[in-house]
């Protein structure tokens, strides 16, 4: 009978034991992520005056390629008609697109990909190649769809 008391009692020790460790394990370790978290954060403020990193704000850009295309017309001399090619400029235009990250990175790689759009599509059609590229980047949709429209609209002179 005393020994059955006495293993209850060795048992109940022993588990109190292993739940008190557990637990100040488990409470060490909520500590030091609670540390860690506060030390990125710090972190992250410290970089938003980092050229390369922007906090939550969006930017909205289109890609303004100015490209020369090579076209076929018909000149008429002396009575005959032949096929002549002549160069002309144009503009190309991406669309806008939105950027939660916005950096020089994220721009040349932009431009890169609406080059290679235009190369592999009007470029190749009209002999087409690239004279200069822009990228142009806004706080709001309604500005950079607004300067978008100015190399859209063609002009009555």
């Amino acid at each position: 009978m005393y020994m059955k008391i006495l293993f209850y009692f060795l048992l109940v020790i022993f588990f109190s034991c292993t739940s008190n460790t557990n637990s100040d394990n488990v409470q060490r370790k909520i500590e030091q992520l609670e540390r860690e978290n506060k030390d990125l954060k710090e972190k992250s403020f410290d970089n938003t005056s980092n050229d390369n990193f922007v906090l939550n704000s969006k930017k909205y850009a289109f890609v303004l390629l100015e490209v020369i295309q090579v076209e076929t017309e018909l000149d008429k001399s002396e009575a005959i008609y032949k096929a002549v090619e002549v160069s002309k400029s144009y503009n190309y235009c991406s669309g806008i697109e939105d950027f939660q990250v916005f950096n020089e990175d994220v721009k040349y790689k932009f431009m890169d990909e609406v080059q290679q759009e235009y190369m592999n599509m009007n470029g190749r059609i009209y002999k087409g190649r690239v004279k200069t590229r822009n990228c142009f980047s806004f706080d709001s949709y309604e500005a950079a769809s607004k300067e978008r429209e100015r190399y859209l609209v063609e002009r009555k002179k």
